[in-house]
């Protein structure tokens, strides 16, 4: 299941808040501007799994 981040952010980097410490993730990114949205997005190969401490 997908859920949106951040919507009209304009910085190449950020901070995803709530991840569960031991889980994987996958992140897609979109593209957009005045024509729409990008026809495909960039998702994430492998998942990124959030460490112990």
């Amino acid at each position: 299941e997908w859920f949106t981040v951040l919507e009209h952010y304009r910085r190449s980097h950020c901070v995803v808040p709530e991840l569960i410490i031991g889980n994987g993730y996958y992140f897609r990114v979109f593209s957009q501007n005045m024509v729409g949205f990008s026809d495909r997005a960039a998702t994430t190969k492998e998942p990124v799994f959030i460490p112990r401490p």
